[in-house]
């Protein structure tokens, strides 16, 4: 417990928990233990112990929270993340692959959760880094305790396009689970609008989106189609910046077939061009190159023209995608808002990385691995519970804002020495700011978490003897 706990308050290496716990923490005083007692080996022993019950603690602490707070888990949200390692070194979990955070010079883990819309984790499962987007499904909502959920209605599992393959669809609707997702090929797919009413909603920025139901030939799902005005506007950006690097590209390219002593032969002209094509694979498609070449297999010339059909059809998909979901005589409005809940999934993940630092992962074995994510996680439910709790009191701060706040009180030692040569010591907590006392009000705890302690030290002085010379 308490290793878990200093996980969530101050997250940094078992070495560095050592000296927390020892010289800047009053926990080894909640839970009665002597510091000299808490070693880097001791704490390395605990995790490893934590994970060996992962999926019972998981269980019973979804349950116990779900009692807590009266939860009713009607929506599953579904997703992934993955994190680098500290070293290029490979195991059967550390593996090379697409890195989230744009780390491919690493290994990665692959972190794989299904939480509920309130951000707890139902299920966790660590799985090696090349581990691809789309797999894996089946296992984990597989391993789902039926015991564990408090609702008999049926569930409707979120996820994102990268999981929504067919097979994965068509395994959802064999086990009597409903499905929202983003449609794999987005608003590239011939789409049909079903009449002329049109929804407007707002993001979580209050920026509107329209939706309108659509249908795809072939496809009995209902389709939702989103055109979102801010996404459109990023996705131009995006796409100009990409553009003005692939064109300034070519421009490095003819310049040196014109100049005197730049790259002319053409095996080597395609090799810059085949290596500018892989940096810019989003727009180069766009383009229609055109070389000319003299009897030598020399290139004496190079032009483009971006291809207008092409653009006009990207320029008409921007900022649209397609949600497909399972359910049926649902309005637009109530199937956007069961997708728009895909975010709580995404603030768990951003919670794990930046807030309790799961990253990088410094050890080198895979069981101290999956020991250390497991830790986080658990270090994650305190977070959670408590964010949870002050949420049903309208009450919303980040974990640094809540643990800057909570730092302001501390436990004082005093020394003093009484008249009769007698020294006394006291530990008690400071007096709480007002922002705190709020919080204590709101989380119902009391104050001070620490009671006074006072003690008496006797001094025994040496007896005094009259020097006879």
């Amino acid at each position: 417990m308490m290793q878990i706990s200093a996980r969530a308050i101050y997250p940094c290496s078992e070495n560095k928990t050592v000296k927390y716990l020892r010289e800047n923490s009053a926990l080894c005083e909640f839970f009665d233990m002597d510091p000299k007692n808490i070693t880097k080996d001791r704490l390395y022993r605990s995790s490893l112990r934590l994970f060996s019950l992962h999926k019972e603690i998981e269980n019973f602490l979804y349950k116990k929270v779900s009692n807590m707070f009266r939860l009713e888990d009607h929506i599953f949200l579904y997703d992934l993340t993955n994190t680098f390692m500290e070293s290029t070194r490979q195991t059967g979990l550390r593996k090379f692959g697409r890195s989230k955070e744009k780390r491919s010079d690493c290994p990665l883990v692959v972190l794989r959760a299904v939480v509920d819309t309130n951000g707890f984790p139902i299920r966790t499962h660590i799985f090696s880094g090349n581990t691809a987007d789309c797999s894996s499904m089946k296992s984990i909502m597989e391993e789902l305790d039926p015991g564990m959920t408090s609702s008999s209605a049926k569930k409707i599992v979120v996820m994102d396009a990268g999981i929504s393959i067919s097979d994965n669809l068509q395994w959802l609707r064999d086990n009597n689970y409903d499905y929202i997702t983003v449609r794999r090929g987005g608003s590239a797919d011939d789409y049909k609008l079903t009449g002329s009413h049109v929804v407007t909603v707002e993001d979580v920025r209050h920026r509107p989106i329209h939706i309108q139901f659509a249908e795809i030939e072939g496809e009995e799902d209902t389709m939702l189609l989103v055109d979102s005005h801010a996404k459109s506007m990023k996705e131009k950006s995006m796409h100009d910046k990409a553009s003005l690097r692939y064109e300034e590209g070519l421009k490095a390219i003819k310049k040196g077939i014109l100049s005197k002593s730049g790259t002319k032969r053409r095996d080597k002209v395609n090799e810059r061009l085949g290596r500018l094509k892989e940096r810019c694979a989003s727009v180069q498609r766009g383009y229609k190159l055109t070389s000319t070449y003299n009897e030598k297999n020399t290139t004496i010339d190079m032009s483009w023209r971006k291809k207008e059909d092409v653009e006009l059809l990207r320029s008409e998909a921007d900022g649209k995608y397609i949600v497909q979901t399972s359910l049926k005589g649902q309005t637009e409005e109530k199937i956007w808002s069961y997708y728009n809940v895909i975010r709580h999934v995404e603030a768990v993940f951003a919670c794990l990385k930046s807030d309790l630092d799961i990253r990088p992962v410094y050890h080198q074995n895979d069981e101290s691995v999956r020991a250390h994510f497991h830790l986080v996680i658990l270090a994650y439910w305190i977070v959670n519970t408590v964010q949870y709790k002050l949420k049903t009191q309208n009450a919303n701060h980040t974990w640094n804002e809540l643990r800057r706040i909570m730092s302001t009180q501390i436990v004082v030692s005093t020394q003093a020495k009484r008249m009769d040569g007698n020294e006394v010591q006291v530990r008690q907590c400071s007096e709480l700011e007002e922002n705190l006392a709020e919080l204590y009000k709101r989380l119902s705890l009391t104050s001070p978490p620490l009671k006074r302690k006072r003690k008496i030290c006797v001094v025994h002085f040496e007896e005094s003897r009259k020097n006879d010379t």
